[in-house]
């Protein structure tokens, strides 16, 4: 009951609960004090440089977006944000802090008012760009294909999700064409590798493409 009051922006929501004994039965009593419907506030992060800020400003208001329509008021609730934090870290991480962390949760429940305003403390950590970009095993595809493929280059922020989205596209590519046992490194620990005593990331893509599987002959029966 509490958790369906918490969802619905009642955080203040208390429950109580009587048990009356009867000759045959027992009768139980639940006393709810929903307390007041709050709604989320500004969403703000703290922790980061003043040339830093307006970008993250950015990257939360984008993050909102997905969550409720700007003109429509979203209920407060605690454990939903929790639960939706490493879609905006992923989205932190994208602008090449690799080591971001969101470190908790500070809401400011107002003593008076219905909006409540949280606060996001982050450790960014150093901002990776990329270094070098290389698809080592392939023998098969041209260099303009793997150009349309691989869209990331050297100097560009170290994006993980972008990264491993091109390995993606290789992987899927070598299928389309008939290298149906291909194999490729999909650890993210494997694919992006820390250049030592540097803010710079080698991305290696791993290819062993396997036997060209051909069509022999097709049957169709139940006809």
């Amino acid at each position: 009951i509490l958790r369906e009051y918490e969802t619905a922006g009642y955080p203040e929501a208390s429950v109580k609960v009587r048990v009356d004994e009867g000759r045959n039965a027992r009768t139980i009593h639940f006393d709810i004090n929903e307390g007041r419907k709050l709604f989320m506030g500004h969403v703000k992060l703290s922790g980061a440089s003043e040339s830093e800020l307006p970008l993250l400003e950015k990257v939360v208001a984008d993050w909102l977006k997905q969550y409720a329509d700007p003109l429509k008021r979203m209920p407060y609730d605690e454990k939903f944000l929790k639960g939706e934090l490493p879609g905006l870290l992923a989205r932190i991480r994208s602008l090449g802090y690799l080591e971001a962390r969101i470190l908790e949760i500070r809401p400011q429940i107002p003593a008076q008012g219905l909006f409540v305003d949280v606060e996001l403390p982050v450790q960014l950590g150093e901002k990776f760009t990329l270094r070098s970009v290389s698809v080592n095993g392939n023998i098969s595809l041209s260099q303009r294909e793997l150009d349309k493929i691989v869209d990331i280059a050297p100097s560009e922020a170290a994006d993980p999700s972008k990264i491993m989205a091109v390995r993606d596209r290789l992987f899927k590519k070598y299928r389309d064409i008939g290298f149906l046992n291909v194999q490729m490194v999909d650890e993210e620990t494997r694919i992006i590798k820390r250049v030592p005593e540097a803010n710079e990331v080698d991305v290696e893509y791993s290819v062993d493409q396997g036997p060209l599987i051909r069509v022999g002959k097709a049957v169709v029966d139940g006809l």
